[in-house]
């Protein structure tokens, strides 16, 4: 089977948020001066009395804010029984899902500059003609979200408040910002806003079709029995990595003992999978799916297998809303915000919270640099991850 070696995007997420820096964030005090001289300021009273009858969220980068989103389009549409959930994302983003979950998608292409170019500068006109009720930005670092929610000129508009931040002056209303919370939570501060109460914050699973389920069992119908790892991280920080040199000795140690290992991808790096392949010592018990499959497919290997081992990345959220079983590593990124939050006997986190960690935050535009050597990744060493593994797989639990 021809394996996919995905290819190199000229607007890679440094050079976006470069350009959203130089171009975006004048451009959104500019308007904000329009706006103090053109519109009327809005009430807090106001926004409770609505009844929207069309809502976009908008949520550009990361390929899996898509999932953990997914709670607030469950609690509006429980409060809101008749809205339209329109989405704006990334071109791809919008395939977790099927059609069910949002009533209408709006993509950018980011892939290549002429792409962008255009996509940015047409796409804010279809989305002028919607007439939306209500805007809510959950990119909380671009300036382009801000600039583009003015131009739509919903009735409406939220976003969070960050301290240090200008972009939150374009909006009309705005939740705090925390650190200290849950994604899920974070994200569904808005809501409040609007008065929904008794929110829920189970993710919605992805979806994929019985062919898809069909190829899987197919190719490997043991599945059930396999020991699913995701070695990678996306290009936002590859410092979420978990040691290459660590996972070998783990997926090396496992397949000695235990069932049929299946190396995964996160649809960014085939050959840095590969390249941890190539070192293992039981090659015959590990399968490297990494780019023999469609997202979809992806999707199926992860609800399916006993147990999913995973850096700070996607492919974890994917196993989360699966109820999957997992083994997570955090370091650069804290799980307080991005680890499991709900069934501790299903998910084992390995996080040592050095002095220096978390080290990402938005407060910095998610920009950082390294000053420790990643012994916040290094320090986590792979005989106790083997030894959790393996009590997990004789009781069925984590302690």
């Amino acid at each position: 089977m021809k394996r996919y070696i995905p290819g190199i995007s000229i607007m890679n997420t440094s050079m976006l948020r470069y350009l959203d820096r130089i171009v975006g964030k004048p451009a959104s005090r500019i308007l904000f001066l329009i706006k103090k001289i053109l519109r009327k300021e809005r009430k807090m009273q106001d926004v409770h009395s609505i009844h929207p009858k069309k809502i976009l969220l908008i949520k550009l980068w990361g390929i899996w804010s898509v999932l953990l989103l997914s709670p607030v389009v469950n609690n509006l549409k429980k409060k809101y029984p008749w809205v339209k959930v329109h989405f704006l994302t990334k071109k791809w983003l919008h395939t977790i899902y099927d059609a069910s979950i949002f009533d209408k998608v709006y993509s950018l292409n980011t892939w290549w500059m002429l792409n962008a170019i255009k996509d940015f500068c047409l796409v804010p006109l279809k989305l002028i003609k919607e007439h939306y009720d209500l805007v809510i930005d959950f990119e909380v670092i671009s300036y382009y979200t801000a600039t583009l929610t003015f131009l739509i000129n919903p009735k409406y508009s939220i976003w969070f408040k960050i301290i240090g931040k200008t972009k939150d002056k374009l909006y009309d209303f705005t939740a705090i910002y925390h650190e200290s919370k849950h994604i899920t939570e974070i994200f569904s501060l808005p809501l409040k806003l609007l008065w929904i109460e008794d929110i829920s914050y189970d993710l919605i699973p992805p979806s994929y079709t019985l062919l898809d389920e069909r190829k899987v069992f197919d190719d490997a119908p043991d599945i059930n029995n396999c020991i699913g790892v995701n070695v990678n991280a996306s290009d936002l920080a590859y410092e979420r990595r978990w040691p290459a040199r660590y996972y070998v000795q783990l997926i090396d140690a496992l397949s000695e003992k235990w069932e049929k290992i299946l190396m995964t991808w996160d649809i960014s790096d085939v050959k840095y999978v590969s390249s941890i392949y190539d070192q293992l010592k039981h090659k015959n018990k590990v399968l490297n799916v990494a780019g023999l499959y469609s997202l979809k497919q992806f999707f199926v290997m992860v609800k399916s297998v006993k147990l999913f081992v995973s850096n700070d990345s996607g492919p974890l959220h994917v196993a989360i809303a699966y109820k999957t079983p997992t083994v997570s590593f955090f370091g650069p990124e804290t799980p307080v915000i991005y680890g499991p939050k709900f069934h501790p006997e299903l998910h084992k986190v390995f996080f040592l919270n050095l002095f220096c960690s978390p080290c990402i935050s938005v407060f910095r535009d998610k920009n950082f640099v390294c000053n420790n050597e990643n012994k916040c990744m290094s320090g986590i060493r792979p005989e106790k991850v083997i030894q959790t593994i393996e009590y997990f797989l004789l009781n069925k639990k984590f302690k």
